[in-house]
């Protein structure tokens, strides 16, 4: 948007805006300003809304399946030869109380899993976020393990270009999220549980 503004904006005159991301130089002795505000939007993820929808009508009427699809199942099966989450994460660098949140956030994300495992909807939501995880991870972070980044800046990696890029996909939606309603602590540990299922490594191993 762009406003005009009368007068000599440099005598007495403020702006301010806590919204505005980006501002250029100002000059004191301008005789009108003009402001350009860009805001980012986000496209709806039309999967997700349908999967929330699904997922709300099979819990209300109790529709379950007896058996997990297949799409689910290549995530939530160990992988062969795995070392599990905590050599993982020592591997990796962590501390020791760093490793026990992580354990914790694993935890709670497989009980509020768990919980709903058996309803189709579930079961395709966290089969999606489970493949963003992972494929985020990979492009984004793993090549910084492999450079032997500081483990700052992996964990910021990760929370930047993993997590909340799930999250904001999730709070995008939240309208139509009235079931698993999934925080941030939730995909912390959906990337753990992937981690204990050896779909992601905190070191490069030569195997």
């Amino acid at each position: 948007m762009e406003f005009d503004i009368n007068g000599n904006p440099g005598n007495n005159n403020t702006f301010q805006d806590n919204n505005v991301e980006r501002t250029a130089s100002f000059n004191p002795n301008a005789k009108e300003v003009h402001v350009n505000q860009y805001l980012q939007q986000q496209s709806p993820d039309n999967r997700l809304i349908s999967c929330f929808r699904e997922l709300k009508e099979e819990v209300k009427n109790d529709i379950k399946l007896q058996k997990k699809i297949d799409d689910i199942k290549r995530y939530r099966t160990r992988l062969p030869r795995t070392i599990g989450l905590q050599a993982k994460l020592q591997d990796g660098g962590f501390s020791k109380d760093a490793i026990d949140k992580a354990l914790r956030q694993k935890q709670y994300y497989v009980k509020k899993s768990t919980r709903y495992q058996y309803y189709e909807a579930a079961q395709q939501i966290d089969s999606y976020l489970y493949a963003i995880v992972c494929n985020s991870f990979d492009t984004y972070v793993m090549p910084l393990i492999v450079k032997q980044e500081p483990l700052g800046v992996i964990k910021k990696a990760v929370y930047e270009q993993v997590i909340m890029p799930v999250i904001d996909k999730l709070n995008f939606n939240v309208k139509e999220d009235t079931v698993l309603r999934y925080n941030i602590d939730d995909i912390f540990g959906m990337l753990y549980y992937l981690t204990g299922n050896c779909h992601i490594n905190w070191k490069e191993y030569h195997v």
